[in-house]
C-alpha cells in the first residue's frame, strides 16, 4: 500500500485546507496510505481525524522553528520509511525541504499561490528564496495555476528543465439544500476579511448600485472586520448587510447556495477554491481579473471579471445579473458544467495518484518526466 504524508503548516478552515483534506480522503477511499500532518488543535486535524485518517500534531506557529519542524519529520520518517512527503505551501515546504535527500523516500511540493510578490521588500526577497528552496530540494512540483508556474519560471524558482507541471483543484460536489422559495441573499462575499480579498471595496460597490438595495451576506472573519463593519455603518448599508463571521465548511457552503451571485474582488488568487464551490452550486460569479481566477470564470459565459478596484464595473454587472434572472441561471448552469468537467475532485485525485506512484519508484534524484507519468496513469 503505497502512503503520503500530506503537511501543511495553516491549518485554519480555508481553500487550502479544503483541498488537502478532500485530496486525503479520496486517496484513503482508494487504498493509499495517508498521514495529515499540522497544527495542534486545528481545524485541519479535527476534520481530519473525523474522517479516520491518521494525523500528526506539528507546531508551525512559529516561523523560525523550521528546524525542530524538521526532526519532527524526521522521527515520523523513521516510523514510516515509505512515506511520500507532501508539502503544501512554504511554511511546510521549507522544514521538508531542509531534510536530508537521503532520509526521504521522495518530496512533492505543492504552491497553492505566490505571496512573496505582495510583501514589502527585504521580506519580498527572503519569502522569494525560501520558495526557491523549497522547490530545488523537491523532487516534484505541482502549481494550481498555470499562472503560479509561469510565474515560477519567470522568477527563477524553477527552470524548464525540473519537474513541474499544474494540478488544478478540485473540491467534491457537495449536496446542500436549496433555500425554500427566495433566496435569502442577493451576493455572497466568501472569503477572509483580508486585504488579499480587498473586503473594504464591499460598501463602495454597494453605494455605486444605489437605488438597488441587494442584500450582502458577508461570510468569513478576519482582521478587516472591525474596518468593514465601520464602513458599513458609516455608509448607512446595516440593513443590506449580514455578517455571518467564520463558519464551519458546511454553513459556508449553506450560506453560500442562498444566494443568487457571489463576488470575489481580490488583489491576488491562486486559484480560489471557492470560486470553483460557487460554480459547483450554480451560482455566477462576480470577481477580479487577477490571474488564478481567470483561469476559472470564463467572461460573460459563466459569470464577470472587472478590475481589481473597479467600483463601478463590479456594481454594473452585480446590477445587470440580478435584474436578469434568466441571464443569471444561464450563466450558473454554465459555470456548473465547467466546475463538473475541469475542475472535479476526481480529476484531481487521479493525477496526485499517479505521481505519487511515479515517485514511489524512482530512486532518489532521479528525473520525472510528467507527461509521461500522465500518459501511463
Amino acid at each position: 500500500m503505497q502512503h503520503v504524508t500530506q503537511i501543511i503548516g495553516d491549518g485554519k478552515a480555508g481553500g487550502g485546507t479544503t483541498v488537502v483534506l478532500d485530496l486525503s480522503r479520496r486517496l484513503a477511499e482508494r487504498g493509499f496510505g495517508v498521514t495529515v500532518a499540522g497544527q495542534p488543535d486545528s481545524y485541519l486535524l479535527d476534520e481530519a481525524r473525523r474522517a479516520g485518517l491518521e494525523t500528526l500534531e506539528i507546531d508551525f506557529s512559529r516561523r523560525s522553528g523550521s528546524l525542530d519542524v524538521a526532526r519532527r519529520l524526521s522521527a515520523h520518517l523513521e516510523r514510516r520509511p515509505d512515506t511520500i512527503l507532501h508539502a503544501h505551501g512554504a511554511r511546510a515546504g521549507l522544514p521538508a525541504a531542509m531534510l536530508p535527500r537521503g532520509a526521504r523516500r521522495a518530496l512533492a511540493y505543492t504552491v497553492h499561490g505566490f505571496h512573496y510578490q505582495h510583501k514589502r521588500a527585504g521580506v519580498r526577497q527572503a519569502a522569494r528564496w525560501a520558495e526557491w528552496f523549497c522547490a530545488k530540494r523537491a523532487d516534484a512540483r505541482v502549481y494550481v495555476s498555470a499562472n503560479e508556474r509561469a510565474l515560477a519560471l519567470r522568477d527563477g524558482i524553477i527552470g524548464q528543465e525540473d519537474t513541474h507541471e499544474v494540478i488544478h483543484n478540485g473540491t467534491a460536489a457537495r449536496t446542500v439544500a436549496p433555500a425554500a422559495g427566495e433566496a435569502r441573499f442577493d451576493i455572497a462575499f466568501l472569503g477572509r476579511l483580508h486585504p488579499q480579498k480587498n473586503p473594504l471595496i464591499l460598501p463602495r460597490i454597494l453605494r455605486a448600485m444605489q437605488p438597488q438595495r441587494p442584500r450582502l451576506a458577508v461570510i468569513g472573519g478576519g482582521e478587516c472586520e472591525a474596518a468593514l463593519r465601520a464602513s458599513v455603518a458609516s455608509a448607512g448599508l446595516e440593513a443590506q448587510v449580514t455578517f455571518l463571521g467564520a463558519q464551519s465548511h458546511d454553513q459556508a457552503l449553506a450560506a453560500l447556495a442562498q444566494s443568487r451571485v457571489m463576488l470575489l474582488p481580490s488583489r491576488w488568487e491562486g486559484l480560489p477554491v471557492s470560486v470553483i464551490e460557487a460554480m459547483q452550486l450554480g451560482i455566477p460569479v462576480v470577481a477580479s481579473r487577477v490571474p488564478g481566477t481567470d483561469e476559472l470564470v470564463v467572461e460573460g459565459k459563466t459569470g464577470h471579471l472587472c478590475g481589481v478596484d473597479d467600483v463601478e464595473g463590479y456594481a454594473q454587472r452585480l446590477t445587470a445579473l440580478l435584474g436578469d434572472a434568466a441571464a443569471c441561471q444561464r450563466m450558473g448552469a454554465a459555470a456548473m458544467r465547467r466546475a463538473a468537467e475541469g475542475f472535479s475532485l476526481d480529476r484531481q485525485v487521479d493525477r496526485h495518484a499517479a505521481l505519487y506512484r511515479w515517485l514511489a519508484k524512482q530512486q532518489p534524484k532521479a528525473v520525472l518526466d510528467l507527461a509521461a507519468i500522465h500518459a501511463g496513469a
